[in-house]
């Protein structure tokens, strides 16, 4: 991408910080697949974003995945077939077809974090779920994923803000062994409210007690669309902010974690250029630091586009 003003330093904080920010909404930038991807239709409505080599396989399931081209035989969208009418036929029937993509070693970079867990299928939040489709091949379908991520922070006497930052386990399986924060999660299909899965994540990732992690505050959310190799990721954070204790450490909990460190704000702003934090939890930290008046507008020339990269309008 041109640079927005070309006096910026090529290796500037801002500029960096801006490559971040583009990297977690890659799908609308100029040479990503967006103008090859399809709809993913269920009931009349989009639901998710198909890349061709996945419509190709798709194509072998004409009982469940219905073709619709234009005059030309191409294809124009992709719909759920329409005799599945229920959420538990749906849920079923494109689970099975999963199950043979990861038995075949199809889409392995996707499928091989096949967890056991199950999101929902959703136009939006608000809406009613569809069906619910495994964790890992959400990106295949490029349906929303919908997590918890929670900034934990403290004031310190002499270093002034703070914040503790996780590194993830080296088992994970994606961004192993990169910066995270404090604690965060998805959303899964068993409908758990979004506050009981902050508790959940802060105590089983950061050893947070909820008498601690219950003062913690809603902050809005941040969306961002990316593709990379696992497909493609429409992705809905709720933001946290937890002020912890000066006296408190989170541990080990769960071993998604494998340590936590303590950083200053000048620490956080050059970890979150290095290259060594997740991006999306990057995106949620940058979002932090702005909310706390931390960076300026007059000093940081991409201040704008970063706000704009942290609120896409997730809807189909």
């Amino acid at each position: 991408m041109e640079s927005e003003n070309k006096n910026i330093s090529s290796d500037s904080w801002s500029e960096r910080m801006l490559k971040v920010v583009q990297w977690c909404n890659s799908y609308d930038l100029p040479g990503s697949p967006k103008a090859v991807c399809k709809a993913f239709v269920i009931d009349g409505k989009q639901v998710g974003i198909l890349l061709p080599d996945v419509i190709e396989q798709l194509k072998k399931y004409p009982d469940v995945f219905h073709m619709v081209t234009n005059s030309n035989n191409q294809v124009e969208k992709i719909c759920l077939a329409s005799q599945l009418k229920t959420y538990e036929e749906r849920t079923e029937k494109v689970n099975k077809v999963l199950e043979e993509f990861r038995d075949q070693n199809l889409f392995p970079v996707a499928l091989k974090g096949w967890r056991h867990e199950n999101y929902f299928v959703r136009t939006s939040f608000q809406e009613q779920p569809l069906m619910e489709m495994e964790r890992a091949a959400t990106s295949l379908f490029g349906t929303i994923q919908y997590g918890v991520h929670i900034n934990g922070y403290c004031v310190d006497p002499d270093k002034g803000m703070c914040m503790w930052l996780a590194r993830r386990s080296q088992t994970k399986q994606t961004y192993p062994g990169m910066l995270d924060n404090v604690a965060a999660g998805g959303l899964p299909a068993a409908g758990v409210k979004i506050k009981d899965c902050m508790l959940n994540e802060c105590l089983e990732e950061a050893c947070i007690p909820e008498s601690i992690a219950k003062k913690a505050i809603p902050a809005g959310t941040i969306s961002y669309c990316f593709v990379n190799e696992r497909g493609i990721s429409p992705e809905v954070e709720f933001v946290y902010d937890l002020q912890l204790p000066l006296e408190f450490q989170p541990q080990v909990g769960d071993g998604e974690v494998s340590n936590f460190y303590f950083y200053t704000i000048q620490e956080v702003k050059e970890k979150l250029v290095s290259g060594d934090f997740k991006p999306n939890s990057a995106l949620v930290t940058l979002n932090f630091i702005i909310r706390k008046g931390l960076i300026h507008p007059d000093s940081e020339p991409y201040y704008q586009s970063f706000m704009e990269g942290m609120h896409r309008i997730m809807k189909f």
